[in-house]
């Protein structure tokens, strides 16, 4: 009766109920942090690549992005499916995971690769899939390793710096640009066009992992946030 009489005066209880609000907040902010992002995974995903290499399909556990001329130049294909949450959508980000680079430079201090990203919504005059899709046949695609056509719109772009501070580094793309292209587009489909900002033989390339690597942490992912 004692602990109990001292439990229920009005300072201990306020105190109690102090320490159990700061308890629960934290909990109650992620709760609501986690309801408001989505992560989208790809429902396709490869990457393309130009010269003798023109009509080959390339869906592997990794996907490679370079712009080095020539019959190396290499552009990655993303699709996703766009959710009914896509009204309310404020911010879009896509997460990357760096396998490795493509002919670093033997000085690779201070080396960055640029690189942009373009969208285009349900892009129906050429369907593509990951089995089929090649430089020849890709949706958008130009014959420098810089360019896409329209109707693909830039959504973000980005500089990976060199050298990697290790393996599976992961990046963030912001989309700044990409939440206007997905009001009123639910049901629909989205592919993302990774294209290189440079043309040079002598510039790195950058391998992604794609939704074959085995470790799911390593998945390309678009993260909507409302």
């Amino acid at each position: 009766m004692h602990v109990l009489s001292l439990l229920f005066r009005p300072e201990n209880f306020l105190r109690l109920f102090r320490v159990l609000c700061f308890a629960l907040v934290p909990m109650l902010s992620a709760g609501a942090l986690k309801a408001e992002e989505e992560n989208l995974f790809p429902t396709e995903n490869a990457f393309i690549r130009s010269g003798v290499s023109a009509d080959d399909t390339f869906n592997r556990s990794h996907l490679e992005l370079a712009g080095r001329a020539g019959d190396t130049n290499r552009k990655v294909y993303l699709r996703f499916e766009i959710p009914e949450s896509a009204s309310t959508i404020t911010a879009a980000t896509l997460r990357l995971t760096v396998r490795g680079v493509i002919s670093l430079p033997s000085d690779p201090e201070n080396t960055t690769f640029p690189f942009a990203v373009f969208a285009a919504i349900d892009d129906a005059s050429i369907p593509w899939d990951q089995d089929s899709i090649t430089w020849n046949n890709a949706p958008g695609n130009q014959a420098l390793s810089t360019d896409v056509d329209r109707p693909w719109v830039e959504v973000g772009h980005t500089e990976v710096q060199l050298p990697l501070n290790g393996p599976n580094e992961p990046i963030e793309i912001p989309l700044d640009n990409l939440p206007g292209l997905l009001k009123e587009k639910a049901g629909q489909t989205l592919t993302l066009i990774l294209v290189p900002s440079v043309e040079d033989r002598s510039a790195p390339g950058i391998d992604f992992h794609s939704m074959e690597a085995t470790d799911s942490s390593y998945w390309p992912t678009l993260i909507l946030n409302d």
